[in-house]
């Protein structure tokens, strides 16, 4: 991650692979700081991350129970569809840092039929 000043002097966090991270860089160098996450965060960051799988009675409790209750992790939205068999869904959460993340997201793929859990890369 990097740290991007802002015209009115705040600081944004993107991440190095940041849609916007290439052209911010050529355009205003001058403007990036150094920045790291840290494994004691203090504040919540939302993510969104992609799951699919083989669709099956009871599934979106698992994800569920897993997400709010074995992760205690305040999820802000979930969509599920499921077509022939096969589902799509996305979770936007409130995340405390990466390590947190990642644990999520192993735990995700543990479920019975998951077969990817991906986080989104949304654009700035």
């Amino acid at each position: 991650v990097f740290g991007f000043i802002t015209v009115s002097g705040g600081i944004k966090v993107h991440r190095q692979n940041c849609p916007n991270a290439t052209n911010m860089l050529s355009k205003y160098a001058y403007r990036m700081m150094k920045a790291r996450w840290t494994s004691k965060a203090q504040h919540q960051f939302q993510v969104k991350i992609s799951f699919t799988g083989i669709d099956d009675v009871g599934l979106v409790n698992q994800l569920t129970q897993v997400i709010s209750e074995d992760m205690r992790v305040n999820m802000q939205a979930i969509s599920m569809e499921s077509k022939d068999g096969v589902f799509e869904g996305t979770i936007t959460a409130l995340i405390m840092n990466t390590t947190h993340l990642k644990e999520l997201m192993g735990q995700l793929k543990n479920v019975s039929g998951v077969h990817t859990v991906e986080r989104v890369d949304e654009e700035v």
